[in-house]
């Protein structure tokens, strides 16, 4: 991760995103889930390759 992300928004991001798929359905997560939130929050937390 980068120095200057903030772990406790990226923490709050992942835990509000399963509590809102499941209050707006009411049904378990999709099994993909994690696997789409990481994929829509990796890019901007992660430490670019190019530097």
């Amino acid at each position: 991760m980068r120095a200057d992300s903030d772990l406790e928004t990226v923490v709050r991001l992942c835990f509000g995103s399963y509590f809102a798929d499941y209050l707006r359905t009411g049904r378990v997560t999709p099994a993909d889930h994690t696997q789409r939130v990481a994929a829509a929050l990796w890019p901007t937390i992660a430490i670019s390759r190019s530097r």
